[in-house]
């Protein structure tokens, strides 16, 4: 999958830098270079996997250890625990097959977190299909998911 990523983002990035330096300048250019070299994707998209394997595994613990410390501190505990418990790991284990594409969105909230929200297609044993969303964030250096959920 990440060498799936890599190769897709070595593709569009390219084309996407030279058709946004025709539209946006140089400026925005040089903004866009920094923002990928700063939060590459590579280094988020692991979380993301790891965080998968810990659901199939039905490893809360796992799961707990790969969230935002803020998430963490903003829901709780024990009110996450319950949430990864009953809706997150029966989804991914509904849907265990994750597609080798999907859609990636930078995010940035402007007070010093950033990251990738990723929309990628899973599929159940019997070919049904759902899209969920991870939003992989970097709060303080520190990587972690910051929320998962279906994707309508």
């Amino acid at each position: 999958m990440k060498k799936n990523l890599s190769l897709v983002f070595g593709l569009l990035l390219p084309v996407t830098f030279f058709f946004t330096g025709c539209v946006a300048g140089p400026k925005d250019m040089d903004r866009m270079v920094q923002m990928l070299e700063r939060d590459d994707p590579a280094k988020f998209e692991p979380v993301m996997h790891s965080f998968v394997a810990c659901a199939l595994n039905d490893d809360i613990d796992g799961m707990i250890a790969l969230t935002s410390k803020v998430t963490i501190k903003e829901i709780g505990l024990a009110k996450l625990r319950e949430h990864y418990a009953k809706d997150t790991v029966p989804v991914l284990k509904r849907f265990p097959k994750m597609s080798k594409s999907g859609s990636v969105f930078y995010v940035d909230d402007g007070r010093g977190t950033t990251g990738w929200t990723y929309r990628e297609d899973f599929t159940s044993q019997d070919g049904k299909k759902a899209k969920i969303q991870f939003v992989v964030l970097k709060e303080q250096g520190v990587i972690g998911i910051g929320s998962v959920g279906l994707w309508k």
